[in-house]
């Protein structure tokens, strides 16, 4: 399980599944919420810290920007990478033509690593969590056919909500 936190339920296995057992996995992170906002205001915050040029609150017009080029988004830190590429004025196309070089020198002009960054997401994210988890959590909205999903799952196993 990848170590990111807030974003996997941890399994419990019941000693007496048999092979008729059904287990749900359960990954939120664009499987049962929307979570684009939220990964893209996580990676605008943590470059805030890298960045100081960059202002408090990210511009509506760049999160739906983040939105089109989150598909290459591979890991949640890189969403500090897509995000100051965007506030440079990177449009999505020109982000498409070469993310993986214009990443790299975004890494390379700030001399900060991907270890570095991985830290710094989590720890923005943990932090946002702690502050304002109410906010955190609206900024995840389940998607509709989850929200549907889930209220059908609750018929079928009672105490699930």
């Amino acid at each position: 399980m990848p170590a990111q936190t807030g974003h996997f339920i941890p399994l419990i296995f019941d000693t007496t599944m048999n092979d008729d057992s059904i287990v749900y996995a359960l990954d939120f992170d664009g499987v049962l919420c929307d979570s684009a906002v939220e990964t893209a205001m996580t990676g605008w915050k943590a470059a805030g810290e890298i960045w100081n040029d960059m202002p408090k609150a990210a511009p509506t017009i760049l999160i739906d920007h983040f939105r089109a080029v989150r598909p290459l988004i591979e890991t949640g830190f890189e969403a500090i990478l897509a995000m100051r590429l965007l506030f440079l004025g990177e449009t999505v196309a020109g982000i498409y033509s070469d993310y993986a070089a214009k990443s790299q020198n975004l890494l390379q002009e700030r001399q900060i690593s991907t270890d570095e960054l991985k830290k710094l997401f989590g720890a923005t994210r943990d932090h946002w969590i702690a502050t304002d988890q109410a906010e955190w959590i609206a900024m995840n909205p389940l998607l509709t056919a989850s929200r549907k999903n889930c209220k059908d799952s609750a018929s079928i196993a009672p105490g699930m909500s």
